[in-house]
């Protein structure tokens, strides 16, 4: 009910609008789409979020209206206007992990279906793509996006990886992205567990040079943060948050990497927060950094234990 109320609210001011003005046919479709996909998404959420927030366990077995997806009737999977549209393509990533949710429980094997973090779930959401979308741009950017979240939210081993990029290719051979797929999936796999982590070099506060694998190598366990002086704030959550770990994790060497930060105010901010100069070093090569340490997220760690990689994805508040 509220879903449809906050539709209804959003058309009446469209109408509005259109009784004081003149939209051309493509500004009244794209005015028209924001309201529609937008109330879609929440209908394709609404399941999972009622799951998650009341325990129950299957949303197969939830007693939905039969309208309640009558809305996918009107569904376009080929507008080349909306293509790039925000509120469209939001929706169609929502749209087809639902789908494949769904069609997964319903007729996989038990022990294959349905969940995010599973190799068969992406694979079955690509062949779903595959099946539905003919507009090439949009198919391509849902290939990317699924991808994308396999590759760096599932972080699953190798065999894995590959198994999913040759299905990834097999469907998609003539996909815009695949170079950058390609290239992903090389970068994970050099970060394993186990591997020596990536030759990175970087400045002491003395500008000293020294290698990422010198200080791993140096320290029995290292949990490697990283920050950026462009926001404060975050500065200080961080921080505060590693201080906090470091009285927890006694065991572990907390190590900050910095970039994207002048040295002046890099040097600044570690005294200002009165931290161990021993234990800072900063980088002046922000996209070498970034593509050898695959980093996607803001509070990205990586922890070493005896010099190699024991977990490149952590996170210093989801891992601790």
């Amino acid at each position: 009910r509220k879903i449809d109320s906050l539709k209804g609210l959003k058309l009446q001011s469209l109408d509005h609008v259109l009784q004081e003005t003149t939209l051309s046919p493509k500004a009244l479709e794209m005015a028209k789409a924001s309201i529609d996909y937008s109330s879609y998404t929440y209908r394709e959420k609404y399941p999972f979020h009622h799951k998650k927030r009341t325990g129950e366990k299957s949303i197969i077995s939830h007693d939905l209206e039969k309208d309640f997806y009558s809305y996918r009737k009107d569904l376009s999977y080929n507008n080349k206007d909306l293509t790039y549209f925000r509120p469209y393509y939001n929706y169609m990533k929502f749209h087809f992990g639902n789908l494949s949710y769904m069609s997964c429980v319903k007729d996989c094997e038990p022990s294959k279906y349905a969940k995010k973090n599973h190799l068969h779930f992406n694979s079955h959401t690509l062949t779903l793509i595959d099946s539905l979308v003919k507009e090439k741009h949009l198919k391509d950017n849902l290939y990317r996006n699924v991808a994308m979240d396999y590759l760096l939210k599932v972080r699953d081993n190798e065999k894995n990886n590959k198994i999913f990029l040759d299905e990834f290719l097999k469907l998609s051979a003539n996909n815009k992205h695949i170079d950058e797929i390609k290239h992903l999936f090389e970068r994970i796999k050099r970060v394993q567990p186990n591997s020596e982590i990536p030759h990175v070099m970087v400045y002491t506060t003395e500008d000293d040079e020294v290698s990422l694998k010198t200080i791993a190598s140096s320290n029995k366990e290292v949990v490697f943060y990283l920050w950026t002086g462009t926001r404060n704030r975050r500065f200080d959550t961080t921080t505060a948050r590693v201080a906090f770990l470091k009285t927890k994790y006694p065991q572990y060497t907390f190590v900050g990497i910095n970039y994207n930060t002048d040295p002046a105010r890099w040097r600044s901010m570690i005294e200002s927060k009165g931290l161990d100069p021993a234990t800072q070093f900063r980088s002046d090569d922000t996209k070498g950094l970034v593509e050898a340490l695959v980093i996607e997220y803001p509070n990205k760690s990586i922890i070493t234990k005896d010099g190699r990689i024991a977990d490149a994805f952590a996170d210093i508040y989801a891992s601790f």
